[in-house]
């Protein structure tokens, strides 16, 4: 089963341990951040992923559509354990966010991929549609992705 929660002083060692696995480095001081945790069989709970986001980054440009106000959270990782993958954790970490921008009053949520490899862009960007994003910038290489929040809510709870 996968819990999505905030982090312990040791849940984040191992976050740090999984963003540095994709090459992503991102410092969670400052920012708002939940990890998924997969309990086992024995009882153990291991941390398999995590997201960071800042709810009060401000406006993202001419990129979000109009009606969404002045200021977006903007997602500055989100990363899955290889063993953790295609279990649901993503979309949970997705939907917590989602969730939290909502209860913020915030509408539109804004990420920008970070690959670092060119087998990455099309899996990631595959789970960033899943979730309801889409490029805001498609004519743009690594166009940020973004969606109204509620559509982003409605999308993952459809597939839970």
């Amino acid at each position: 089963m996968i819990e999505v929660r905030q982090p312990t002083p040791v849940d984040l060692d191992a976050l740090a341990d999984i963003l540095n696995a994709f090459e992503l480095d991102c410092d969670p001081e400052g920012l708002q951040c939940w990890v998924a945790v997969e309990s086992g069989t024995d009882g153990d709970a291991k941390v398999i992923g995590g997201v960071l986001v800042d709810f009060d980054y401000g406006d993202y440009g001419s990129t979000v559509p109009s009606g969404h106000g002045d200021n977006h959270p903007f997602i500055f990782a989100i990363a899955v354990a290889s063993e953790g993958q295609r279990k649901g954790a993503g979309r949970a970490l997705m939907r917590r966010v989602a969730e939290g921008a909502h209860a913020a009053g915030l509408s539109f949520l804004v990420l920008m991929p970070q690959e670092r490899r060119a087998d990455d862009a099309s899996e990631h960007i595959a789970f960033f549609r899943a979730c309801g994003l889409n490029a805001l910038a498609p004519e743009q290489h690594m166009s940020p992705y973004g969606a109204s929040v509620l559509e982003i809510l409605e999308r993952l709870r459809l597939d839970s």
